[in-house]
């Protein structure tokens, strides 16, 4: 009969989080990109509203830095009737909900999500390796108690790990690299 350990999920996906890491890489360059890019090189942007009476209106809603140096989406852009182009409020809240200081502390929480899944693969293997060692010494099925819970502990908690890191790598389907199989139903 074979080990029930043999058809438990495989855990280390390494190419799954080589992916991951990728896309964290090319978002905060952007992040730290777009800092530059913007006056006063803001971090975190809100929306305000134009006012409708401001001789400069171009129409809608603009970016304001937390500086207090405007950025007004749509300068110098127009429709077919020669009127400013300007951007609604649900664009504007959506582009400074997603500012630079919001990317980066999302790339930071899922730096840490791949490290606690790189440490929780470790302690699996860890585990299975004293499991192995026990009855490579000889130990009888009920003396493997402890070490057996510690396995089963430690594969559940990476297997956790793993499901959110493929929920979150989920974001980037449309990706060439992403692989559908990562996709969790």
């Amino acid at each position: 009969m074979k080990d029930r350990l043999t058809y438990w999920r495989p855990l280390m996906m390494n190419e799954l989080v080589a992916f991951c890491e990728g896309r964290l890489a090319e978002a905060e360059r952007w992040a730290l990109e777009s800092i530059e890019t913007m006056p006063g090189r803001a971090t975190t942007w809100r929306a305000i509203k134009v006012r409708d009476d401001a001789e400069d209106h171009l129409g809608g809603w603009m970016l304001c830095s937390t500086n207090g140096i405007a950025h007004v989406l749509g300068a110098g852009s127009y429709d077919d009737d020669g009127k400013p182009l300007g951007f609604d409020r649900g664009t504007v809240e959506h582009i400074a909900a997603n500012d630079p200081a919001s990317v980066l502390r999302d790339i930071e929480t899922d730096r840490k999500l791949i490290a606690r899944y790189k440490a929780a693969v470790k302690s699996h293997e860890e585990a299975l390796k004293a499991l192995q060692d026990a009855r490579k010494a000889g130990a009888e099925p009920g003396e493997l108690g402890v070490a057996g819970e510690d396995l089963a502990a430690a594969h559940a908690r990476a297997s956790a790990y793993l499901t959110v890191l493929e929920d979150r790598a989920a974001r980037f389907f449309d990706h060439p690299d992403y692989q559908p199989h990562w996709r969790q139903p």
